[in-house]
């Protein structure tokens, strides 16, 4: 999280330190999705940075170690940087390839939230390639499912009040039951 803010602030020494940090401490528990999401963020911040040579290394054994543990929904997100890479990089037929491959993932583990930060980028890339009518389809679906996950939200958020709500309702119960 700290190696986020420092990103966030164009502080991206600071980001690799704390990044590099949190791989550490990470490869010392074993645990693979930590060591994936480390090296993910690294390769993020090298992008950042202009080093896209360093950022396509990390950003590969990201992807390699969450295909051995199939965690497919970090797959989704790491072929969505790996063609924002791409797109930076002006390699504009890798990136579609890679936003196939997150688009295809997403469908398959329902990851909505994921589908419409690949449909913006997709936008994005037919805009710079100069096919405006695709660059429009995306983008409509991009909002789209930029709406959906907005909704998917708010349906979570009123589960949530609903059952603290009921929880209170409960406890009321009790208490009323205790003083009978």
């Amino acid at each position: 999280n700290l190696g986020a803010i420092y990103r966030q602030q164009n502080k991206y020494q600071e980001a690799v330190v704390s990044y590099e940090n949190a791989l550490k401490i990470k490869e010392k528990l074993r645990d693979s999705t930590g060591i994936s999401n480390a090296l993910g963020n690294l390769g993020t911040v090298y992008q950042y940075m202009g080093d896209y040579n360093k950022a396509e290394k990390f950003l590969f054994k990201s992807i390699y170690i969450d295909s051995l543990r199939t965690n497919k929904t970090s797959l989704v997100s790491s072929y969505i940087t790996v063609a924002e890479l791409n797109y930076y990089k002006k390699n504009y037929t890798e990136a579609k390839k890679n936003l196939e491959k997150s688009l295809t993932l997403s469908k398959e583990v329902k990851a909505v939230y994921y589908m419409d930060d690949a449909y913006k980028l997709y936008s994005t890339i037919d805009s710079a390639v100069g096919d405006y009518k695709a660059a429009l389809g995306h983008y409509q679906l991009y909002e789209y499912h930029k709406g959906l996950v907005s909704k998917q939200e708010r349906s979570q958020q009123i589960d949530k009040l609903e059952t603290i709500f009921l929880t209170k309702e409960k406890e009321q119960e009790i208490k009323l039951l205790n003083a009978n």
